[in-house]
Order: C-alpha cells, then structure tokens, then sequence
C-alpha cells in the first residue's frame, strides 16, 4: 500500500508539473477536431483567443464556454500540442426530422412559423435548449387561451450518422369554461351591463362566449376601463382581477373589483409651444371642449387631429403631449397641450415592393405623396386608397421609414400584395331567373403587368346567346384619361322568360369611351357607339309589342352619345366599407337614328363603419328614359324592370310593375330602386376577405310614365344575403320575405346567381 501511494504522489506531481509547464503558451496555431457539420472557422469566430495571444490553460473554461454558447457542441475539450492550441468538439445530432400530433387549436403553418422562428427545424443543429423554449411557449400559447389541462411532451428518437428524429405530443385537454363573472364596486352602470360590453361571457348556452382566454380578457378591461373613462370617471380604476381555476382545470371564475370614482368635467383647455398655426386653426381640430365631460378618446382623437394638421404642413414627426392637471375640489380636469413641431420633413425616396408582376409605374402614377416634396398624411392615405382600388390588388401599406442622421428626410416603403388578375374559366352558372347558363370567359385586369384590361365571354342559355369583349386603358395619356372599346352581340327569346313579354330580339353593337378626371374624386366619361336590333314576334307577343313593330319597323340601327359624371371616394372598389359613390349618366341616340329616345340614371351609394368589421350602406338608383320625338316612349325592349337578385331581393325577376292582358311584365319608362345594409365578413375571415354576409332591407318599383309615380306602390322586403367574388365570377344567395306585395306580383324567398359572364 506504502508503494502505491509513492507511485500515486510521483504521478500527481508529475502532471501538475506538466500543467504548470503548459500554464503559459504562446499560440502559433488552432486547430479544430472532431466537427462533421460545423465549420472549423465558424468554431474559430467563437473563440476568444487569436494566433500570437499568450494562453493559460487556468482560462480554459472561458474558452469552452463560449464554444458551448453556440449549441452547437454537446462535448468540448483543449488540448496543447506544442505551441498548437487543439480544440476537440462533439457536435450536437442533425434534425433529419420533426413531427408533431394532437394540434388541434394551433393549426400546422402556425407551429411551423414557430418552429422557423427559433430555428428549430429540418436539417438544423440540435440544440436541446430551443426545444425547451418551444415547449414553453406552445404551453404558454395553450394556457392563454384557456387550456389549463393541456401537456406538450417531447421524444427524441436517434439515427445513424449522428441524427435524430424530434416527436412533439400535443395533449390540448378541452378549454376551460368560464362559470361566472362577477363585478364589484359598480354604483352608476349595473353589472349585466358592464358585461354586455365584454367578449367573454359566463355559461349561457350553446352559442355563448364562454370559453376562457387571457388575452381576450385584458382586452375586455381594458373596454370596461375606456368606457368609463370616456364618460367622465377620470379616476377609474381596476383594482385587481381574480381569475379561480376550478381543481380539474375545467371551469374557471372571474372577479373583477374596481373603483369607479368621481365623474369630472373640461374646466379649461389651454396651448404651449411655438409654432407657425395659429391657437384658432389648431383649436378647429378638438374633439373636447371646456364643460364637457372628460373623455380620454375624444383627447386621443384630438390629439391625433392635431398631428394630422400639421402633418398636411410637412411636420410630420411634430409631438403633442398633454397634462391634466385636476381640481379635487371642483371635480374638474384642466387641460394643457404642449405642442412641437420640430422640423419640417421631406420625403426622399419611395420604394414599392411586392408588385412581383406588375411593373412600378403603374403604382407609382397612383400616388399622390411624390418624392421630394413635403410630406403629407392626407396624400399618403389618398395614395393607399387609389392603389387599393386597383382590382389587381389585394392590400396595400404603406411605411414610413426615418432616415439615419437626417431629421428632415424620410422614405416611403409602399408595400403591395398582389392578387390574381387574369382567368381562363370553362363551365356553368345557374340562375333562378335564366336557368342553366354555359359560360366560357377570359379576363386578364392587369395585361403584362401594364394595369391595361382585356375580357372576352360568351355565354349561353335557354333564353339568350352572348359574347362580348372589352379593353380598357386606363392611362390612355399621361395624365390619366382612359379610353375603353367594347363589342357586344346578343340573341334573347323572351318567350322563354315567364315573367316577360314574349318576343325574339338579336342586337349587335360597339363603342368607344373616354374617362377624362376633373377632379381627384371626379370624373367625366364620354361616349358614342353604334348598335343594330332585329326584332320578331311569337304567337304569344302582346299587341302593344305588335303595334310598335308595326309602326316602327323591325329593325332599327342607332348612333349613340354617351355622358357620365361620376363622383367616387370609397376606399374600395369591392366591398367598400367607407366613402361614397354619385354617378350620373345620359345616353342617347342621335336624330336620324332608327330609334330616337334617351335614357337617364343616377345612383348613390353611400358606405359608413359601424366597426372594424361592421359596415352600414344605403344605396339608390332612379332611372328614366323616353322618346323625344313621339309618344311611344322607350322601346319596349329598352325599358325598366324591377326584381331579382339584384335589383329588389324577395321579388322575382322582373315581378313588380306594369303587366299586359296575360299578367307577364310590360316594364316602365321610371324605375327606382335602393336598400338599406349591415355588411359583414363571414367569423373568422379577415376583413379584406372575399366574402359578406349582409342584413337588408330592399326597396323599389317600375312605373310605366313618370306621372304614373306614387310613393305608395313602392314594394318593400327584408332578408339575409351572402356574396362571394369567387375566381369564377359572383357567387350571390338570398332569402327575403316580400313586405307588401300586390295582387299581380310574383315573389321568390330563395334567389341566386352563380357564375358570371361579362
């Protein structure tokens, strides 16, 4: 035993000889051993020594440390070698795989992005510690919604040449119910209706909100807290929130104690700063004045309002901040705006990006904000809703972007999401008016990516044969005149229609159309085209259709004039939600013509946001046509009809108005429809989405003269509708119920349309 212990002291001392003998080096070269799928030089960026540094090896640990920060190793050792530095690693396993099962509520894109966003993926270095963290966050995803009962597990499964396979088992468990909401400390509004204003909801019944999310309910405080505070409560307070979870994490029990507080008005409102506008001018953009009541919404909007003006002035970082000061005593709040301008700010550059197939001019002769010039808010949004009117565009952003050590300067980073603008379809739509209709259809709204328009389509069906064809320029000049030709050639057999005379018309016709913009809003277009009808008659064509024929002839050429003025602020084209549209138009045929008449038309609409995803529309229509030179009136195939799916909802087409002797409609020279409409995207469709649901109440008549006009033989209905503008055309359903139809309507509660022609 003495032996071995002499021995054991000899070799001690020996290697602590060696130590010290290697304790100071000066490093003449690194190397790096044992890594497969890590650069050497990646280990080497890592390291905190250099060639030509003096290394002791009492700093190891700092060495492999900073090695093992990288994740990449799982085993790290130094070695001297003379004066070479040798660094042998054991690399983590290669993920060869990742799969993941039981994500019911977290839908597989969105656990991708996770997996991408921390580099946890397929063909990746293992790095244990990002496995952890997606572990926590899926369990923090989960529990934030209301899944208390939910596990995330992991299994590792090992392969040949160093990989592995990673397996994520979801258990989400079911969401927690919420049993009760209780408030306490309300004295002015009551309990059922401060929780009328949240999202979250107790257990009522099959379609209640009730099942548990943190988020939502920070968001429904923060509601509870904005309404009180913009009705005077400027003391408001939630003093603390009690969310119980029930032991099998099933059921949960919220307790909301808050502090209403005292209601406190405006007493003055005063401004500080200098600046170039003068206290009159800014106080026109307040929201609040002195005696109102406090309201921190209406101070934010006017604190906005304010920035937005001196905005339009190019300041477009100006600050406005405001302290209220409040008297106790008097329960009232003084308020004082303190207002920066700092400097006026220009913009530089502006980059589009996004557009992968349309070239940049065609956004950029949208914009109203240029470059170099002052920058402007009301531009910038002009500019975002003309692009996004663009039917080739799905959305638009656009960015402001500060240039470093240039307080005066900024680009603008307009950001676009393009959407498919041309289509090739072959098949079928159907009717409840015209039956099964065959289309074949062509569309191309951004032809080589110019923004020009081309369609051609043809359709047929047991009443009518169509094709027409259409291009648009809309910068036929560079100063935004369009110009438009379109061709048409129809073949109808109104016998066919049971709710119209009976006659045969084939028509042909072209024309051509300019746009010439007087305005940023406005608008006025100019036509003239040419066009042929032939017409014929059935044993079943009334008399008054036989008389005119007799009378007029047969066939009738026109030459045709054109005129409209058009007034159009909505932000979109499709399924607008804000602005207005007025259209006024003319057409009539020149004297000489076969046929001598004129008709008229003006349409409103009008859109206004109820909410994000709510929105109000009243649209109107009264149209007018006649003769100028006799008393026959329009053309019978050129006057009015009223019903259908797209006129008066819950009447079918052509159902209301003037009938001959066999009760089919006659149509009328006055018509005037509108409707009164709740818009809103299908639950969980986003709102720039291609489908509405829509509560309606529709209006509206044909009236045979102008004189013949009477408020009182309006037809009124109500109903539910849903649209989608599908790739291949309309998709439009409706129930409504007719309110007051008459004796000789005809009504419809179901009506569609699917497909489309041009």
């Amino acid at each position: 035993m003495r032996h071995f212990k002499c021995l054991f002291m000899i070799f001690t001392l020996f290697f602590a000889n060696f130590s010290i003998a290697k304790a100071d080096m000066i490093i003449k070269d690194i190397k790096v051993e044992g890594s497969q799928y890590v650069a050497k030089s990646t280990v080497l960026n890592y390291l905190p020594l250099k060639i030509g540094q003096t290394f002791s090896f009492s700093d190891s640990h700092i060495v492999i440390n900073r090695i093992y920060e990288t994740g990449f190793f799982k085993d790290v050792r130094l070695y001297q070698n003379g004066n070479t530095l040798i660094i042998e690693v054991k690399e983590q396993p290669i993920i060869a795989k990742i799969e993941y099962k039981g994500n019911l509520a977290l839908p597989d894109e969105s656990l991708d992005q996770i997996l991408n966003d921390i580099q946890l993926k397929k063909g990746k270095i293992f790095n244990p510690s990002k496995l952890e963290a997606l572990k926590f966050q899926l369990q923090e995803f989960y529990f934030s919604r209301g899944y208390y009962s939910s596990k995330v597990t992991s299994k590792i499964k090992k392969l040949k040449r160093n990989r592995i396979e990673i397996e994520i088992n979801i258990h989400e468990g079911e969401v927690a119910l919420i049993r009760d909401i209780n408030i306490v400390g309300n004295v002015r509004f009551d309990e059922k209706f401060l929780l009328s204003k949240m999202e979250l909801e107790a257990t009522s019944g099959a379609l209640s909100d009730d099942e548990y999310s943190k988020n939502q309910l920070e968001a429904d405080l923060e509601t509870i807290r904005s309404y009180y505070m913009d009705r005077g409560h400027f003391n408001f307070n939630i003093k603390s929130t009690e969310v119980t979870i029930s032991p099998n994490k099933k059921n949960i029990y919220i307790n909301i104690n808050q502090i209403e507080g005292d209601i406190y008005n405006i007493s003055t409102i005063k401004l500080h700063g200098t600046y170039h506008l003068t206290d009159k001018e800014i106080r026109k953009q307040f929201k609040i004045k002195t005696t109102d009541v406090y309201s921190r919404t209406k101070i934010q909007k006017t604190v906005q309002a304010i920035k937005d003006r001196f905005g339009e002035d190019g300041y477009a970082f100006a600050i406005v901040e405001v302290v209220p000061t409040v008297d106790e005593k008097n329960k009232s709040v003084s308020l004082d705006f303190y207002i920066k301008p700092k400097q006026k700010v220009f913009v530089r550059r502006i980059n589009i990006t996004g557009n992968e197939k349309t070239y940049n001019e065609v956004f950029r002769r949208e914009l109203r904000q240029m470059e170099s010039s002052v920058y402007s808010p009301k531009k910038m949004k002009r500019s975002k809703i003309r692009i996004q009117r663009l039917s080739y565009v799905e959305t638009v952003d656009i960015k402001t972007i500060r240039i470093p050590n240039k307080n005066d300067q900024v680009d603008l980073e307009v950001r676009v999401k393009e959407m498919p603008s041309g289509s090739f379809t072959v098949g079928g739509a159907y009717s409840s008016a015209e039956g099964f209709t065959f289309t074949t259809n062509f569309a191309q709204n951004n032809m080589f990516g110019t923004g020009e328009s081309f369609k051609m389509g043809l359709s047929k069906n047991s009443v009518s044969q169509n094709f027409s064809m259409a291009t648009t320029n809309p910068y036929w000049t560079d100063d935004g005149i369009s110009r438009s030709f379109s061709y048409y050639y129809n073949d109808t057999d109104a016998s066919e229609i049971s709710t119209t005379a009976s006659y045969f018309m084939n028509s042909y016709g072209v024309s051509v159309n300019f746009g010439i913009p007087m305005a940023e809003t406005e608008t006025i277009f100019l036509g003239a085209g040419y066009d042929n009808t032939k017409l014929g008659t059935t044993i079943s064509t009334p008399d008054e259709i036989n008389s005119y024929i007799d009378l007029k002839g047969d066939e009738y050429s026109n030459i045709f004039l054109s005129m409209a003025y058009v007034n159009d602020w909505r932000n979109r084209t499709i399924f607008a939600t804000e602005g207005a549209k007025n259209r006024l138009s003319f057409n009539v045929t020149v004297p000489g013509s076969g046929l001598e008449y004129y008709k008229s038309s003006y349409e409103f609409e009008y859109y206004y946001p109820l909410s994000e995803r709510y929105t109000f529309n009243f649209h109107n229509n009264v149209s007018y046509g006649d003769s100028y030179v006799d008393d026959y009136g329009l053309p019978f195939f050129k006057k009015y009809y009223v019903g259908g799916v797209y006129s008066l909802r819950g009447y079918s087409s052509s159902g209301v108005g003037p009938k001959d002797e066999d009760g089919k409609a006659t149509g009328g020279n006055l018509k005037t429809t509108g409707s009164f409409e709740l818009v809103f995207p299908p639950a969980g469709v986003d709102i720039t989405g291609p489908t509405r649901f829509s509560l309606f109440t529709d209006f509206g008549s044909v009236y045979k003269e102008i004189g013949d006009f009477d408020s009182n033989e309006l037809r009124y209905s109500a109903g539910i509708a849903f649209k989608w503008f599908s790739a291949m055309g309309p998709l439009v359903f409706s129930f409504a119920e007719a309110l007051n139809p008459d004796d000789g309507d005809k009504t419809e509660v179901f009506q569609f349309y699917v497909g489309g022609v041009f």
